[in-house]
């Protein structure tokens, strides 16, 4: 058999087209991936296998020898002109695509950010970035200025922000601005001096305890997350307490509400919740995922569910199989850390990964048209090397792969390997 290098020779016999890139096999596969994509696959070439690649997603990391200041990122989001803004302990940050510059707070200029911990973001219908923290209160930059203006609490002052502690911002669609605190939940009020406090501890008002998470659907409806339970709140302002199926064993400590119409997702201590059309929260099954804090949801181009955790990320593979991709900042194209605070899509269909121990890290779009096989450090599975040096074709689709002193079969359908040979001295240069 002939060499791994040549792909022209590969294709022509009914492979995947294949490439070495570097240190690792690479394959592609012109087909259609286990959920509907956004846009249609293109067609076999004549001869081609059409089969799904494993999905092996990889990642681009960004630190502090990118440009962070630190590397606990909290949150991240993505304005009209297409930044990306992090909020991070020290402070925030904007990416452009080509560099990063950091937003910090300046003693005796009130025109800066008021404080260093960013735990919130959220763009307005108007470009406007608003942000809070623990202990910062409410922030908003104005991108045409490059201005900062911050509201905190003020005893002295009934209509000032209720707490300086923001867990959560939201623009609803009649353009007002929702803040969740550590004493409830207020609404800015048209002047931008000032807030309604609509639940907290004063007088004539409903106590729902601190609001931690807060999501606001297109008609306006409301769902708040809190530390007396989970709420839906009507665009006439009737509030409803939404119950949650007693399946659910964890602690109902809510993080983050994500989603949307029918596939609203609520992050808590001790798995994934989602509203069916019962109007209760059921828990959903992820193998592993039990008794794990879950940060926060999305769904990628293609459809796939992705939940962020204290020990990764899992990822729905296939409907009802489900991945966990744990932190392996060592490893080329790994997760750069294992507790993820917040997963964003942005407008191009790429996912950003807010991390507490490894900043942040990108999955570009596409990454599911490939297929990476390497060497993982206590995987057994894995390829017994990283550096493969020639492939060859074997029975029923499998390749034959050979490095410096080893020999692996891969059946790229699934990923399994088998190791064939080992302790070979040298190089394998060709298989035949």
């Amino acid at each position: 058999m002939r060499s791994g290098h040549d792909a022209r020779w590969l294709s022509g016999n009914g492979v995947r087209v294949s490439w070495l890139f570097g240190l690792v096999l690479v394959l592609s596969a012109f087909a259609s991936p286990a959920w509907p994509a956004a846009e249609a696959a293109p067609a076999a070439a004549p001869g081609i296998a059409v089969v799904a690649p494993v999905l092996t997603p990889q990642f681009r990391s960004f630190s502090v020898s990118d440009g962070l200041p630190g590397g606990v990122v909290y949150a991240v989001t993505q304005d009209r002109q297409g930044n990306m803004w992090f909020g991070m302990s020290g402070g925030l940050v904007r990416y452009d695509g080509v560099d990063f510059k950091t937003f910090l707070h300046e003693a005796g200029n009130p025109d800066s950010l008021a404080g260093g911990n960013v735990y919130t973001l959220a763009v307005d219908g108007r470009g406007m970035l608003w942000l809070g923290g623990i202990d910062q209160g409410l922030s908003r930059y104005d991108p045409a200025s490059g201005r900062f203006r911050n509201w905190k609490h003020d005893g002295s002052r009934p209509a000032s922000l209720s707490d300086d502690e923001v867990w959560a911002i939201a623009s609803a669609p009649d353009a007002s601005l929702w803040v969740a605190t550590d004493a409830g939940l207020d609404r800015m009020n048209a002047d931008r001096n000032g807030f309604t406090h609509v639940y907290g501890k004063g007088p004539g008002m409903r106590d729902l305890g601190a609001v931690r998470a807060m999501l606001v659907e297109p008609d306006g409806r409301m769902w708040l997350g809190t530390s007396t339970g989970l709420y839906l709140r009507q665009p006439d302002g009737r509030l409803a307490q939404v119950p949650v199926d007693p399946a659910f064993a964890g602690k109902l400590k809510i993080w983050r509400i994500d989603g949307h119409g029918d596939d609203v997702r609520i992050a808590v201590t001790g798995g994934l919740l989602k509203i069916g059309a019962d109007g209760v929260a059921h828990p959903l099954q992820i193998d592993g995922l039990a008794g794990q804090r879950v940060m926060s949801s999305v769904r990628d181009a293609a459809g796939r569910l992705w939940v962020a955790t204290e020990k990764g990320v899992y990822f729905e593979k296939a409907p009802g199989q489900w991945r966990l991709v744990g932190g392996q900042p060592l490893l080329q194209g790994g997760l750069p850390g294992s507790w993820i605070w917040q997963l964003c899509r942005d407008r191009e269909g790429g996912l950003w990964l807010a991390g507490e121990d490894g900043g942040v890290a990108y999955l570009p779009p596409g990454w599911d048209h490939f297929s990476r096989f390497t060497h993982i450090p206590d995987q057994a599975d894995s390829l017994a090397g990283t550096s493969a040096q020639t492939i060859g074709l074997g029975d029923h689709g499998t390749l034959w792969v050979g490095g410096t002193g080893w020999v692996d079969r891969l059946d790229p359908d699934t990923g399994h390997v088998d190791h064939a040979v080992t302790g070979l001295r040298g190089a394998v240069i060709d298989i035949v």
